[in-house]
C-alpha cells in the first residue's frame, strides 16, 4: 500500500491543554514563525490567547478535540496538538500528551498565572485535579515571544550575548539548552 497526502501549507500553530477528569481546556495558542536569516535557522513563537485564530479554532475544533482526547482516554495532564491552518482550515500532524518543549508553559504561567507544573505535581501526589480546577482565562492583552536560535553542528566553543539578555527588562531566559563543550549533533539540537 501506498499513502499519498496532499503538502499542505500554511500558519504553523500550537494549542496546548489542560485536561482535568477528562474535560479539556485550552489555556494558550503558540503561533510559529521557523525562519532562516543568512543560513542560519531561527524559531520565533508568539504564544497568547489571543490570536486572531483563537476563537475560529475553539469553535471549528473545541467538539472534536474533547471526542480526540476521550477516544485516547486522556484524563488528566497537559497535551498539546501541532498543526498547519491552510484555507481555513486546521490539520493536526502531531499531538504529545505531556507539557510543550519549547517553555510556552512557564509563558502560561506569567501571562494567565496557570502553573501547569503545579498541575501536574498534583496529579503526581494523587490529588483531584477537579478541587483546583483552572479558571476560565480572562482576556489579557500580554503576548509572550519564544525565540530559538539555532547551531550548526559540532563542539560548542563560546556563547556570547546571554548575559546581557538576562538584564534585559522584561526578558527572561527559559531554556538553555547549549552548554559550553557540548556537541552539536544536528542544526536543529539546539
Amino acid at each position: 500500500k501506498v499513502i499519498v497526502e496532499d503538502y499542505i501549507t500554511g500558519q504553523e500553530i500550537t494549542a496546548c491543554y489542560y485536561i482535568s477528569n477528562g474535560i479539556a481546556q485550552l489555556i494558550y495558542m503558540n503561533k510559529g514563525f521557523p525562519t532562516v536569516i543568512n543560513g542560519k535557522k531561527y524559531f520565533f513563537g508568539v504564544t497568547t490567547n489571543r490570536h486572531e485564530e483563537y476563537e475560529d479554532y475553539k469553535k471549528k475544533t473545541s467538539d472534536a478535540v474533547q471526542r480526540l482526547f476521550s477516544k485516547l482516554k486522556c484524563k488528566n495532564g497537559c497535551v498539546f496538538l501541532q498543526m498547519i491552518k491552510s484555507e481555513d482550515q486546521y490539520y493536526f500532524f502531531e499531538m504529545g500528551y505531556r507539557m510543550d518543549g519549547l517553555g510556552g508553559w512557564i509563558i502560561a504561567k506569567e501571562i494567565y498565572g496557570i502553573d501547569l507544573i503545579a498541575k501536574l505535581v498534583e496529579l503526581a501526589l494523587g490529588e483531584n485535579s477537579s478541587e483546583k480546577s483552572i479558571e476560565d482565562i480572562k482576556d489579557n492583552k500580554k503576548t509572550g515571544l519564544i525565540y530559538l536560535l539555532g547551531a550548526k553542528t559540532g563542539r560548542v566553543s563560546k556563547i556570547k550575548g546571554i548575559e546581557e539578555v538576562k538584564k534585559m527588562e522584561g526578558v527572561r531566559v527559559v531554556l538553555e539548552r547549549c552548554k559550553l563543550g557540548e556537541m552539536q549533533i544536528n542544526e536543529d539540537s539546539m
